[in-house]
């Protein structure tokens, strides 16, 4: 959105979120660029601009790139007004920027204190970004406002330990696995879907009870280089699209 010089808030999923409690953005995900000007901007990989909600598993793959005045940027969310809670979210990038007079954070821009101090709740929030660049997770807070930093740096977040914290006890849903390359969401992310062979009780030639394959939409799923598992007094006949089923599916269908 270029050219412009009024407020503007420009999120990936959502732009506005108004003073209300209601407001919920949850598993969402997102790849793609935004580029901004303009005066008085919120910018943010999910949500833009937010006076209350709640952003929880989301996983956000956006570049930023906002020039203009007052631009306040995040990879998450771009300013916090009244209150809003960020849980088990991950930027992942490849990054975010703003112009020289505004402030930016790897999960969220700006905590306001106009018209009244805002506060913002993060847990579980995940970052990467290079070494070399000096950015924190949540960028400005203004005086009198209230923050809960619950958000960490890692240098590679598709591993077991950071799906472990994403995964916790209070997170119902337990979304997140470790992909190919990224993290996946609800099993989808850049690389494709996540599709799960399960052994059903029995393991396959290396002692591993499952096997993964990432595959794009429309691919056809084959198990061909999965491998056959074994379990004592079974003989495997196929794979099925329900644990203990005693006849194999025929096709496997398309992703």
């Amino acid at each position: 959105i270029l050219g412009l010089d009024q407020q503007i808030s420009v999120g990936a999923f959502v732009g506005w979120m108004n003073e209300s409690e209601h407001n919920l953005v949850d598993a969402c995900m997102v790849t793609g660029t935004i580029k901004t000007t303009g005066n008085g901007q919120g910018v943010g990989g999910i949500v833009g601009n937010a006076k209350m909600g709640t952003i929880s598993n989301c996983l956000s793959f956006v570049e930023i790139q906002a020039s203009g005045k007052n631009a306040y940027v995040g990879g998450i969310i771009g300013l916090i007004k009244v209150h809003v809670n960020v849980f088990y979210c991950v930027y992942v990038g490849p990054g975010v920027k703003t112009g020289k007079d505004g402030a930016v954070g790897a999960i969220a821009g700006y905590v306001s204190a106009s018209p009244t101090p805002g506060t913002l709740v993060t847990k579980n929030a995940f970052f990467e970004y290079d070494e070399n660049e000096k950015i924190d997770g949540i960028g400005k807070v203004d005086e009198g406002c209230d923050v809960t930093d619950g958000t960490k740096r890692v240098d590679f977040s598709n591993t077991d330990n950071t799906v472990v914290s994403l995964n916790d006890e209070e997170n119902e849903t337990k979304p997140w696995s470790v992909g190919e390359t990224t993290l996946l969401l609800n099993g989808y992310g850049p690389d494709g879907y996540k599709i799960v062979f399960d052994a059903d009780g029995g393991t396959f030639a290396d002692g591993a009870t499952f096997k993964n394959k990432v595959l794009h939409a429309g691919m056809v799923i084959v198990a061909d280089e999965v491998g056959k598992p074994s379990r004592k007094d079974s003989t495997f006949k196929g794979w099925a699209f329900t644990k203990g089923s005693e006849s194999p599916a025929t096709d496997l269908g398309t992703v």
